[in-house]
């Protein structure tokens, strides 16, 4: 078949008007207001609370904690649902002056292992721990994972940048 050529003007289609760009504030607010995140967000929460229930955690003593606390996290690590909280200002200034105290005294300093089995013990709510059976019983990785779990719970959030404004 031969090609037919066109003979005529080329019709143009105006470009689809495009939404004005958001901000990332503004994204980030939007996401956080989409109803089926807020209910993933829900349902993710109750799930977590429920495995508490199941492993011996009354609804009751979650309340309790959030009460005294402020907030508590939960997260699962293998089989277990940790329930931990942040730490405070006052706890972690309390943590540096025992490692300054060590320095100056002599002593070695604790390890980076030593200061994350510290804050796991101090900060895990559930399950409890006795020192000796955390460290010669848990997985290798608990204290490092819980530990960034509670800095991040505290405030330290680390690669946050700030905008330059």
């Amino acid at each position: 078949m031969p090609e037919m050529e066109q003979t005529g003007p080329a019709i143009v289609t105006p470009p689809a008007e495009q939404p004005a760009p958001q901000s990332p504030l503004e994204q980030a607010k939007q996401a956080a207001e989409e109803p089926d995140m807020e209910k993933a967000l829900e349902e993710l929460k109750d799930a977590l609370i429920k495995e508490g229930e199941k492993q011996g955690l009354p609804k009751e003593q979650i309340d309790a904690w959030k009460e005294q606390y402020g907030r508590i996290g939960a997260f699962p690590i293998g089989e277990d649902i940790y329930f931990i909280r942040p730490l405070s200002r006052h706890e972690w200034r309390e943590l540096n002056k025992q490692q300054a105290e060590r320095n100056s005294d002599g002593a070695d300093p604790l390890s980076e292992l030593d200061l994350e089995e510290k804050i796991t013990l101090m900060a895990t709510l559930h399950p409890r721990f006795d020192e000796s059976r955390f460290r010669h019983a848990s997985m290798a990785g608990i204290a490092t994972t819980v530990a960034q779990a509670v800095h991040n719970m505290s405030g330290f959030m680390p690669g946050v940048q700030a905008i330059v404004l």
